[in-house]
């Protein structure tokens, strides 16, 4: 596989996801996590700040599938946002 895209996505107190058209055409995401902890659903639920995956944020890595990346969607637990940097991959 070899990166195809690049984003970068701010989470903070409202709900964010990966670009819709991005997620739906990858083959695997790499996320890179920078400041504060959120919580993360792969099931296109809705996480809130006492729900869903805990991350700790600054350092983490996530490697999501087609599937996940399309059902991944992120809330910051508390006051302090993270961006989201999102390397997406294809098959040749």
């Amino acid at each position: 596989m070899y990166p195809s895209d690049y984003e970068e996505i701010t989470v903070g107190t409202e709900v964010a996801q990966l670009t819709p058209t991005k997620a739906s055409t990858t083959d695997a995401v790499r996320v890179d996590l920078r400041g504060g902890p959120i919580r993360y659903v792969l099931h296109r639920g809705t996480p809130t700040p006492t729900f869903g995956i805990p991350s700790t944020g600054e350092g983490e890595i996530l490697t999501l599938n087609r599937a996940e990346a399309i059902g991944f969607r992120a809330i910051a637990e508390g006051a302090e946002p993270c961006v989201l940097r999102a390397t997406y991959y294809s098959r040749p």
